[in-house]
């Protein structure tokens, strides 16, 4: 037992002076990034170190496409899990934050089919740039996840507080300050993304968004369904009265392209 215990510690050494003094940062960032996109997507990362026991840390990592920030974290950090190591599937668990909110996940660095797994928690829609590039402007605190797994997978996500003056797609202005909370579930394939529920609510209005986004195109339908009395009191539904189909239901599409 005192021999396998000393070969265990010499190997650990080994294995840790490896990451400290032959494994460059470099290597570890070209790592990370391929864990973290794909050819549609860029991984960039400021003020990265290695730190003991395979860890590192980074002022921000930011993820654009075409040029175009989607989302920034600060405070980055994570860890290769040493048992991954073992087993020759390397996996690493990072952490950020996201303005005030938080951010978690873990990714496989090797595997062509890698699975990423990322969580977001109480984030304010205005400090993901996305959003905006989505047309979508204005106030609320987002909790989701997403699983990928050889970029196929799924995102659900929680959005409260919900303070979007308007959503522009193409010439259509659709007044979402209507409503104060959303849910949504979509499954990811490729540069596909087809919504299987996308629920939207305020006092007195209900909508449901149906379709899927194909290489940033929209194909989606927004179902609006206001009661009488919401109706009544709000003079806007009448710029949507082309879309109305029967009474209390409305039928709006959102076929626009995003700017990204």
């Amino acid at each position: 037992m005192k021999y396998i215990l000393t070969a265990f510690a010499v190997l650990f050494l080994l294995v840790i002076g490896t990451w400290i003094i032959a494994i460059p940062e470099t290597t570890i960032l070209t790592l990370i990034g391929n864990a973290l996109s794909d050819s549609r997507v860029q991984v960039e990362c400021d003020g990265f170190r290695k730190s003991l026991f395979f860890g590192f840390n980074a002022e921000k990592i930011s993820v654009k496409k075409s040029e175009r920030l989607l989302i920034a974290v600060d405070s980055f950090s994570g860890q290769i899990d040493f048992f991954s190591l073992i087993k020759l599937k390397p996996m690493f668990n990072f952490s950020g934050n996201i303005g005030s909110g938080r951010l978690q996940g873990s990714a496989e660095l090797l595997r062509k089919s890698r699975e990423v797994s990322v969580s977001i928690t109480e984030v304010d829609i205005a400090a993901i740039p996305f959003f905006e590039l989505a047309g979508l402007r204005g106030g609320g605190r987002i909790s989701g996840n997403m699983v990928l797994q050889n970029n196929r997978g799924e995102i659900r996500f929680d959005l409260k507080e919900m303070k979007i003056p308007s959503g522009t797609f193409g010439n259509i202005a659709v007044p979402l300050h209507f409503f104060e909370s959303a849910q949504g579930a979509m499954e990811i394939s490729g540069s596909k993304a087809k919504v299987n529920s996308f629920t939207m609510e305020g006092p007195g209005v209900y909508a449901r968004i149906r379709g899927d986004i194909t290489d940033s195109r929209l194909a989606l339908t927004l179902e609006m369904m206001p009661e009488k009395t919401f109706a009544d009191r709000n003079p806007l539904l009448l710029l949507l009265e082309k879309y109305k189909v029967s009474p209390g239901m409305y039928l709006i599409p959102l076929t626009n392209r995003l700017d990204f």
